[in-house]
């Protein structure tokens, strides 16, 4: 059966979009019709974007996965829930009742969870089939995937090349957790990635917790690294839709966040694949100044986000300075030496460890004593007093230490007395209350045989005297 299934397709376009579905979405049509229903959401905020003028014309695809049936796996789950309910209700005490429905519920759902991942997984080469084949067929692709959708896409386009791979991801709430997917981020797309997150999904931040052995979504926190070519968007801060709202307002969320790539980017491929025996160097500059007849570098920068202040503060700083301006601004601007040394060497060497840079160059600035060098230049502070400083800090550190420990140790042996003391008291009414019930039962039977030879005397025949 063919997974990637157009929705809307002309010819002579350069562009296209595919679109990927999460969680129990699964569908077995493979009729074109079908699956413009099923993702007429997607398609329908699709033709937003078109007509706001946001995305240009493009051909728009669906593709189709084995991510599980919403309508065989919530049934088999509201049914867990009920016989582990109305079971508890019989057998066991009933605050237990509630809980134990809600697990053989949640244990049906991460069942289902399971399956879909291992579908996703296994299914990522036949997607990166279908992305090559489109990335043969035009010059632009765009990938769309939401929830664990994201993470079919994100396999599949990491085992592509750099060539086959699409111009721009974007991906909505992803259930992925970044420590499993942290090597392959950094290389999803030709231009740019978008990752949109927000706190607002309680699906992610309960149920992929839940399910994942407590593990937190990207969809939820965002990324905490960083990489390149990907961009996280918190779309928390204007919108307040949760998991199941993306595809109802993706249209609003691409112009919000400018989930796009600049059209001048667009332009500029196209025109470059037309006119191949152009200087590289010229092409960008000629085709912006054509899409931009008039003030095309302020709408540039508009659209890159960069202040028109910041470039001409730059450019005047060069005209000032036409030799050594930089060492002459930071001396006006009060700069040392040695930060500004530290930065022409990490700029120099960009490989080095971020954590041993400052450290590195201290020292080849000052290769014998360098710290009480420094120290004496900026603080004039002097050996004893640094040493002393830090003994003193040391020596607050263990007194809180120790006072810390002897409050547990006072708290833990009252804690300990408390506890005995209520059980010694527990065993003490325990013992009572047996001597108390032997008491009563040697009483009982005192009586029942007193009672006995009393019948006995009276019944036995009286002895005849003669």
């Amino acid at each position: 059966m063919t997974r990637c299934l157009p929705i809307e397709r002309t010819r002579g376009l350069s562009t296209a979009t595919l679109y990927i579905k999460g969680f129990l979405n699964e569908s077995d049509s493979s009729n074109p019709k079908d699956s413009k229903d099923f993702f007429r959401p997607f398609y329908e905020q699709h033709i937003k974007l078109r007509r706001r003028g946001i995305w240009l014309p493009d051909d728009v695809y669906g593709y189709l996965w084995k991510s599980g049936d919403f309508w065989k796996v919530i049934p088999r789950s509201l049914l867990g829930f009920m016989c582990g309910f109305f079971a508890a209700r019989l057998f066991v005490p009933h605050p237990i009742s509630l809980p134990l429905g809600a697990w053989l519920a949640l244990e049906e759902l991460k069942k289902a969870y399971v399956r879909a991942k291992k579908e996703a997984i296994d299914g990522a080469p036949d997607l990166a089939i279908q992305i090559k084949d489109l990335s043969s067929r035009y010059e632009n692709v765009r990938v769309v995937a939401h929830s664990l959708g994201c993470l079919l896409a994100v396999r599949a386009t990491a085992s592509l090349p750099l060539s086959d791979r699409p111009s721009s991801l974007i991906l909505l709430a992803p259930a992925i957790c970044e420590d499993d997917e942290k090597d392959i981020l950094g290389r999803l797309s030709r231009d740019h990635t978008w990752l949109c997150h927000t706190k607002n999904d309680w699906i992610l931040r309960v149920f992929f917790w839940l399910v994942s052995c407590r593990k937190k979504a990207l969809g939820v926190i965002g990324p905490e690294r960083y990489y390149p070519r990907l961009t996280a968007v918190d779309v928390g801060k204007d919108f307040k839709f949760g998991h199941l709202e993306y595809e109802n307002h993706f249209a609003d969320l691409v112009e919000k966040a400018n989930l796009s790539i600049p059209k001048w980017q667009e332009v500029t491929r196209k025109v470059d694949v037309g006119r191949a025996d152009r200087s590289p160097i010229i092409r960008g500059k000629t085709i912006r100044r054509q899409f931009y007849p008039a003030g095309w570098r302020e709408a540039l920068d508009r659209e890159r986000g960069v202040i028109a202040l910041q470039r001409q503060e730059k450019t005047i700083r060069r005209q000032f300075y036409p030799a050594g301006w930089r060492e002459a601004l930071d001396r006006e601007q009060g700069v040392s030496i040695l930060k500004r040394k530290e930065r022409d060497i990490d700029i120099k060497n960009p490989d080095r460890p971020l954590v041993t840079q400052g450290k590195t160059t201290r020292k080849q600035l000052y290769p014998a004593g360098w710290r009480e060098t420094l120290d004496r230049e900026n603080r004039g502070v002097s050996i004893s007093l640094r040493t002393k400083e830090r003994l003193e800090s040391r020596m607050e550190i263990l007194a809180s230490v120790e006072k810390l420990a002897n409050t547990l140790k006072r708290e833990i042996s009252d804690a300990v007395a408390v506890q005995l003391r209520k059980e010694m008291s527990g065993i003490y009414k325990a013992l009572s209350d047996i001597r108390r019930d032997i008491d009563a039962i040697y009483r009982q039977s005192a009586e029942r045989n007193r009672s006995l030879v009393s019948a006995v005397s009276r019944r036995a025949p009286k002895r005849q005297t003669r």
